[in-house]
């Protein structure tokens, strides 16, 4: 009896799991991480290396989108940044702490991530623009309340002089760690405006 008990219990909690949006279409997605050729050391010539990969990759036949992060779904660690909304006077100490992640343009289509409000990353966007961001559902509940937060601005870390971005966007929720548990509040950086040395490829 106590094992048919457990074995439902199981049961129930892996179809709770299969019910669960994990906030991105896995089916017909492609992952991969890959390494910028050691010569590449300067931003601006890995920032060329990647624009021409992905857009190679994206004239290939059946190939939708494409996009980079430092950070893939369900595959990957988990960094944090504290952030300051405009007018928000709390000390430091008390700031929210938000995960942080880069995105390339084409990232969040790639991914099947919606887009709720405002825009992501576009290739237009240079790195001497002001700098955006995107954030999530949850950080946009966090931070900014009911209100729309597309158009304000934050700081990232706990500089007081650190420069402001500007929320051009805000994405759906996306189980990073686990189905189980809930979405935390995440922030987006353009990645081509730092480019890393070895970031995650969703095609």
């Amino acid at each position: 009896v106590v094992i048919t008990v457990q074995a439902g219990l199981l049961f129930r909690s892996f179809a709770s799991l299969l019910d669960t949006d994990p906030g991105f279409r896995a089916d017909h997605l492609l992952t991969l991480q890959m390494t910028a050729p050691e010569h590449l050391t300067g931003e601006e010539a890995r920032r060329a290396f990647y624009e021409q990969w992905f857009a190679r990759v994206s004239a290939l036949p059946g190939v939708e989108a494409v996009g980079g992060t430092t950070r893939i779904p369900l595959g990957s660690g988990n960094v944090t940044t504290s952030v300051r909304a405009e007018g928000n006077t709390d000390a430091p100490a008390a700031l929210p702490e938000v995960e942080f992640r880069r995105g390339s343009p084409d990232y969040f289509r790639a991914m099947g991530m919606r887009i709720v409000r405002g825009r992501g990353f576009l290739a237009s966007d240079r790195p001497t623009d002001p700098p955006l961001v995107v954030i999530n559902e949850s950080m946009a509940r966090l931070v900014f309340g009911t209100g729309d937060p597309v158009g304000r601005r934050l700081q990232t870390g706990l500089d007081p002089a650190a420069p402001w971005s500007t929320v051009a966007g805000v994405v759906g929720d996306v189980h990073h760690t686990s189905l189980e548990d809930a979405p935390p509040p995440e922030l987006y950086v353009n990645m081509l405006n730092n480019p890393p040395n070895s970031p995650f490829i969703a095609v």
